[in-house]
């Protein structure tokens, strides 16, 4: 099953990932506030988000198209080049 929501939590700086809405909400539920509820949970800085993107990484070019020897590969020690897009999920 794929991550779909995601939690910040705020006094560790983690960010978790969980594959429903619910598991989030649990596990918010079942964090430790046995020396009471810290400043950044009142702030509102405990968030869970829902992942609607995700990113791809599309190559526009490959070292091994290179095969002229008078025709350098112009991107040092990457193999491949590309652009990093957004998908929809």
């Amino acid at each position: 099953m794929k991550h779909t929501h995601i939690v910040y939590e705020p006094m560790n700086g983690e960010t978790l990932f969980f594959c429903s809405e619910e598991e989030a909400l649990k596990f918010i539920k079942e964090l430790d506030h046995s020396e009471g509820i810290p400043e950044e949970y009142v702030r509102g800085d405990l968030i869970i988000a829902k992942i609607t993107h995700k990113s791809i990484f599309k190559i526009t070019d490959e070292k091994k198209n290179y095969t002229d020897p008078e025709e350098e590969w112009p991107y040092g020690d990457e193999n491949c080049v590309g652009d990093i897009e957004m998908d929809n999920i």
